[in-house]
C-alpha cells in the first residue's frame, strides 16, 4: 500500500499534466491514480513480453495498423503443462514467487547472459 507521500506525489503530478481537473474522493482514486499506476506499469509489462518472446515463451504478430498482439507460443504449452503436472500444479504463491525471481533476473546480467543463450522451449 502507497504511503501518503506517494500517493499525494501521484495527485500533484496527475494536477500538473491536467491543471484544470477536478473530482471526487472516488474519482481521484479510480482515474487519476489508477491511470498513473497504468502508465507506470506498461514498460514493466512490455519487459515481461519481451523477456517471454526472446525464450520462445510467446509468439507476437505485428498488424497492418502497427499493434503487437501476443499469444502462447504452442510449442511450449505441452512443455509447460508437463512441468506443472510433474509438480502437482502451482499455487498461486509460488506463481507470486516465480515472478519476483523473474523480475530480479530480469533486471540483473542473467537476463543479459540467458538473452544470448538464444533458448528456446
Amino acid at each position: 500500500m502507497a504511503g501518503p507521500n506517494i500517493l499525494a506525489s501521484e495527485v500533484l503530478t496527475y494536477l500538473c499534466d491536467h491543471p484544470d481537473s477536478q473530482d471526487s474522493l472516488e474519482g481521484i482514486a479510480r482515474w487519476w491514480i489508477l491511470e498513473r499506476t497504468i502508465q507506470c506499469r506498461l514498460s514493466e509489462v512490455e519487459r515481461a513480453l519481451a523477456w517471454l518472446v526472446v525464450r520462445g515463451r510467446l509468439l507476437q504478430e505485428r498488424t497492418l495498423d502497427g499493434v503487437v498482439y501476443y499469444r502462447a507460443n504452442p510449442k511450449c504449452l505441452s512443455d509447460e503443462t508437463k512441468i506443472r503436472q510433474a509438480l502437482g500444479g502451482e499455487s498461486k504463491p509460488n506463481t507470486a514467487r516465480k515472478v519476483n525471481d523473474f523480475e530480479h533476473k530480469f533486471q540483473t546480467k542473467e537476463f543479459k547472459y540467458e538473452r544470448n543463450s538464444k533458448r528456446t522451449c
